[in-house]
């Protein structure tokens, strides 16, 4: 069974991210953490096939998460979720291996794509 973890610092969309993902996509279990220390004993404690980052706001420390996941080791699919990004962020983001960027406000079927095509990677 896959697994997919929610990190969300948009708290109201996390549980909307989650419902969409389990009606969409059979055999997954879904998972919110909603602090960057949570997701890192999460990860530490589960193998995740993919995470997604929610983002309220964008700045530079919290795209540098998903470059410290990579650097921690982990190999997981990245899928961020955020408003507009400055091209030198998306630029910066999109260099993270496994990663895409979707721009909010973000579309079932482009999310539930993006995932499926991660776990047939797997």
């Amino acid at each position: 069974m896959d697994k997919i973890l929610i990190f969300s610092t948009a708290t109201q969309e996390s549980e909307l991210i989650k419902q969409k993902v389990l009606d969409s996509i059979q055999g997954v279990t879904v998972d919110t953490v909603l602090n960057e220390s949570d997701m890192m004993k999460y990860l530490v404690l589960n193998s995740v096939t993919v995470i997604i980052l929610n983002f309220d706001t964008v700045t530079q420390q919290r795209l540098q998460m998903a470059k410290d996941l990579r650097t921690l080791g982990n190999t997981s699919a990245i899928v961020v979720l955020a408003p507009t990004l400055e091209n030198s962020l998306l630029k910066k983001t999109e260099k993270v291996i496994k990663s895409t960027v979707i721009q909010k406000p973000v579309r079932r079927n482009d999310l539930i794509g993006v995932i499926q095509k991660y776990i047939q990677e797997q």
